[in-house]
């Protein structure tokens, strides 16, 4: 008996190639249904194979991850995992770096932390909202790390502890720190010559 191996399908209304793959029975449970299939966003049989091959590599990596179980992470596991968002960072803001608002360096920097308290201007009204505003922009900020960090996490496939979640979300949080703080870096590195 012969086994097929899985290759792109044509959509016949569409012509897009399509990614469809049976989940694993002792995977069906925690996936949740029996079959993964999504667009490959092309029409081009080559490229259709070039992604299929991609997406079927992530897909088994992440069932794999899956059958693994929970477990923890190291700082230097983390990191690796966090390099996209880095990445992702960059690029998007590789034309127009001083056009990025999300992220604020200063603020960055007290993620993770305890709050800072002014003690000389503690009764300060002035001080007093800017404190709760900071503090609200903070947890907004921390909570984007979190949310990057669990879908870096379930597009792996990989179930961690809190421990090895907040890792990853700090690494996250890392990344765009790097992201932001290296507007000037990323710009000399794509135009010619570089600048100042």
């Amino acid at each position: 008996m012969v086994l097929s191996m899985s290759r792109p399908q044509l959509h016949p209304r569409s012509g897009v190639y399509w990614l469809r793959k049976r989940v694993p029975a002792d995977l069906v449970a925690i996936v949740g249904r029996r079959e993964e299939y999504f667009s490959l966003q092309t029409r081009d049989p080559a490229e259709a194979k070039r992604r299929h091959a991609e997406e079927l590599l992530k897909l088994e990596q992440r069932w794999a991850g899956l059958r693994a179980g929970p477990r923890s992470l190291t700082e230097v596991e983390a990191h690796e995992l966090a390099r996209v968002v880095h990445d992702q960072w960059l690029d998007r803001h590789r034309s127009n770096p001083s056009e990025q608002t999300f992220w604020s360096v200063e603020l960055g920097k007290r993620l993770w932390a305890p709050p800072q308290i002014d003690t000389g201007r503690l009764l300060s009204e002035n001080w007093l909202g800017s404190f709760y505003a900071d503090e609200m922009r903070i947890g907004q900020l921390e909570d984007w790390c979190r949310q990057c960090a669990d879908e870096i996490l379930m597009t792996r496939g990989l179930i961690v502890d809190e421990v090895g979640r907040l890792r990853t979300a700090r690494r996250c949080w890392g990344a765009g720190c790097a992201g932001r703080g290296s507007r000037m870096s990323g710009l000399r590195r794509t135009i010619p010559g570089g600048i100042g």
